[in-house]
């Protein structure tokens, strides 16, 4: 996409149950209503952790432009 602007957060969990409910509330309707209202598109990137770690979750926000995102 060119001359997008991206809006990422990344979230460390502690727990597994509560990294789940987090995703379930991202897919539920999170995600759709940040592109509803403006982005372009939402992902969800789910980090795999080693040794028994759980794994950080990164949302991914794509906007037409930094002035777009600012409207948001």
């Amino acid at each position: 996409m060119a001359e997008t602007f991206l809006y990422s957060v990344r979230s460390t969990f502690t727990n597994r149950e509560v990294r789940a409910e987090f995703i379930a509330w991202l897919r539920g309707g999170h995600l759709a209503d940040v592109v509803k209202a403006g982005a372009l598109d939402a992902e969800i990137v789910e980090f795999e952790a080693e040794n028994g770690a759980i794994g950080d979750v990164e949302t991914r926000y794509h906007f037409a432009s930094r002035a777009a995102f600012d409207a948001y």
